[in-house]
C-alpha cells in the first residue's frame, strides 16, 4: 500500500503528483497498516497483527473467525457464581476453574458439589474440618493485598517491587489483586507455599481488568504457559512472566493477578496453623528494562582500558653498607656505588 511521504496521507483517492514510500507491517492478511505502521483490522479480527478475534467470535483451524454459539460469553454467572470463567482464543467454549468443593456437571459449568463435598449451592466437606471464626488464631502474618494503586507500592516511574510472607485462609480457594499499568510493562510473580502436611496447587493469571473477564485479553506470555486449567506447580512453588499494556498510554489502564489455590489432603490443614504463602511481584516498564540491558551491554563491550607502562622504572641500588649507612649518590638518572 502506498501513502504521501509528506503529507502523510492515503493517496488512494487523491489525485496529483505524490511521493511514495511503502509501509511495512504484517496484518496477516486481514487487515491494513496506516502511517504509524498499525493494523487496521477488518471485522472481526483484532490485535497487533489482526491475529485474533473480537468477543463473541473463536478463530477456526483456518484461522477465520467464526461467531460463536449463541449465549456463549463470559458472563458474570457463566460459572454459576462458584468458579473463574475464561474464553480462550482458540476455544469455542468457555473454561470454569471451580472453587473448592464444585465441579462441572450435566447442570452447568460449576454447578454441582464435588466428591468429599454435599449442600450445594454451599458445598461443604463431608468431614467436619471447618473452621469456626471464634477459633481464629493469633496470626502476625499481613494478609493478600487487594491493590498495588496504593502510595507506597508502585512508584511515579511505574515500577514495583512487592515482597512477603502473607497469610493464607485455607477457606479462600481465589485472591486478586488488581494493578494498572501506564505504558507496556513487565509483570514478574513468584510464589512458594510454607505447608506443614499435605500439598497446594496455585494457579497464575494476569489479564485486564474488563468484563467480561476472557483470556484472549492483550497480554504476551514469555515465562511457563499456564492457563485456568494449568497448575505451575503442584507443591506450590511457581513463576510466571507476563507483558501487559495500557490501552490508551499514558493514561493507566487496570489489570489484574489471580491467584487461586487447591488444597489437597485438605483434612491436615486449619488456619490454627497460621499458613503463609511467599509472594513476588515486581512490575518494570519494558522502556526502563531495555534502557537497563542497553547499560550493561555497553559497558561488556567496553572494558576499561589498561593503565598505561610507567616511563621510568627506578632499579634499586646494589652496593655495601657501613655501620648501617648505605653509601650511594645519583648522577643522570641512575644509581652509582661509592665504594670505599
Amino acid at each position: 500500500r502506498f501513502v504521501d511521504q509528506d503529507k502523510r496521507i492515503d493517496v488512494a483517492s487523491h489525485a496529483g503528483v505524490h511521493g511514495y514510500r511503502f509501509v511495512g507491517c504484517s496484518c496477516s492478511g486481514r487487515g491494513q497498516c496506516d502511517v504509524e505502521r498499525r493494523c487496521a483490522c477488518l471485522a472481526p479480527y483484532t490485535g497487533e497483527r489482526c491475529e485474533r478475534c473480537v468477543a463473541g467470535f473463536a478463530l477456526a483451524d483456518d484461522g477465520a473467525c467464526v461467531p460463536m454459539p449463541a449465549g456463549l460469553a463470559c458472563e458474570d454467572n457463566a460459572c454459576n457464581g462458584h468458579g473463574a470463567c475464561s474464553l480462550p482464543a482458540f476455544s469455542k467454549k468457555i473454561d470454569c476453574l471451580c472453587e473448592l468443593g464444585y465441579q462441572t456437571s450435566g447442570e452447568g459449568p460449576c454447578a454441582a458439589c464435588a466428591a468429599g463435598f454435599s449442600g450445594y449451592p454451599q458445598c461443604r466437606r463431608e468431614q467436619d474440618w471447618k473452621f469456626e471464626a471464634e477459633e481464629a488464631p493469633s496470626c502476625d502474618l499481613p494478609t493478600l493485598p487487594n491493590t498495588l494503586d496504593r502510595a507506597g507500592l508502585m512508584s511515579d516511574d511505574g515500577t514495583l517491587q512487592l515482597q512477603g510472607t502473607f497469610f493464607l485462609n485455607v477457606e479462600q480457594t481465589r485472591h486478586v489483586i488488581d494493578f494498572s499499568v501506564r505504558e507496556e510493562s513487565m509483570v514478574h510473580i513468584q510464589t512458594d507455599l510454607s505447608r506443614d502436611k499435605g500439598n497446594i496447587g496455585v494457579a497464575m493469571g494476569v489479564m485486564k481488568w474488563t468484563a467480561p473477564v476472557t483470556a484472549a485479553a492483550e497480554e504476551e506470555e514469555i515465562g511457563k504457559g499456564l492457563g485456568w486449567n494449568n497448575w505451575t506447580a503442584v507443591d506450590g512453588r511457581g513463576s510466571i512472566k507476563t507483558i501487559v499494556r495500557s490501552s490508551s498510554p499514558p493514561y493507566p489502564h487496570r489489570h489484574r493477578i489471580v491467584l487461586a489455590f487447591e488444597f489437597l489432603n485438605v483434612q491436615h490443614w486449619d488456619n490454627a496453623a497460621c499458613n503463609g504463602i511467599a509472594l513476588q511481584i515486581s512490575i518494570t516498564p519494558v522502556r526502563k528494562f531495555q534502557r537497563t540491558i542497553a547499560r550493561a551491554n555497553d559497558l561488556c563491550s567496553s572494558p576499561p582500558p589498561h593503565p598505561p607502562l610507567p616511563q621510568h622504572v627506578d632499579v634499586p641500588p646494589q652496593g655495601f653498607s657501613i655501620n648501617g649507612t648505605f653509601l650511594a649518590d645519583r648522577e643522570e638518572g641512575r644509581r652509582r656505588m661509592v665504594r670505599g
